[in-house]
């Protein structure tokens, strides 16, 4: 069990997104409470949980039932890296929701906005709608059929995340950064790559470059994008503030 009692609990889909947020606080200490992974400390000026127990909705959702079932959460933000569906956005952008949207049900909650500093020689987030699907949106005609729901961005958890939050009354926040464009095309097929309990399996991702060098340089390309959108993410965390007292 943590030594600090959290009243901020941070959910994203893995443990590097965890980490890059975690960068932005101090006392970072991992926990084990029956979760994927788990770390507690400092993030916005609040004691914070980290937890995932990986990609997909009803992952996110198991995480923030057993978080807030055990500890005196207050406010919770889902968190990590999205896909860009509105053209305007780059890799890196840091995208604010306003509200989420899950599409298979078509129920759209209401979020919470982070109070942020300004930061010279950096773009400021961008607001506005998030859309949760059930699969990795890889191309650009799926994309460009979600931007029809007004969505900027999309990603597999935080729909799930939200509904928790209504439910028990508590406020959400959602922060994510923009990891693949509206114009990117996946050339490997993540879906496929999944698991039976929602999280991806390297070896059928790799499995599918194959021998082929076009597909292993776009598994780098994705990789770099990536992790510019986990420093952006990062960045991002060290000056912003998510209170659960309204604002």
């Amino acid at each position: 069990m943590p030594n600090l009692l959290p009243s901020l609990l941070v959910i994203a889909s893995d443990r590097r997104e965890l980490q890059a947020i975690a960068r932005a606080g101090s006392s970072l200490e991992t926990v084990r409470i029956g979760l994927r992974w788990s770390a507690c400390g400092h993030i916005a000026g609040q004691a914070a949980l980290l937890a995932t127990q990986g990609p997909g909705r009803d992952n996110a959702a198991r995480a923030t039932r057993w978080a807030c079932d055990r500890f005196p959460i207050q406010s919770i933000v889902c968190a990590g890296i999205a896909g860009g569906l509105d053209p305007a956005l780059s890799v890196g952008d840091v995208v604010l929701a306003d509200s989420i949207l899950e599409l298979s049900s078509r129920v759209e909650y209401p979020v919470r906005l982070p109070v942020y500093d300004l930061a010279d020689g950096l773009p400021d987030p961008v607001i506005g709608k998030l859309v949760t699907a059930d699969n990795v949106v890889q191309d650009t005609a799926e994309k460009a059929e979600l931007r029809k729901t007004g969505a900027r961005v999309v990603d597999m958890e935080s729909s799930a995340v939200a509904a928790e939050g209504a439910r028990r009354g508590l406020p959400v926040f959602c922060v994510r950064a923009v990891s693949d464009a509206a114009r990117t095309v996946f050339e490997i097929d993540f879906n496929r790559a999944r698991r039976e309990d929602g999280t991806f399996s390297g070896w059928r991702v790799l499995s599918q470059a194959g021998f082929s060098r076009q597909r292993w340089k776009h598994l780098l390309r994705l990789r770099r994008e990536a992790e510019a959108a986990l420093a952006a993410l990062g960045e991002f965390f060290g000056r912003c503030r998510l209170s659960h007292k309204a604002i």
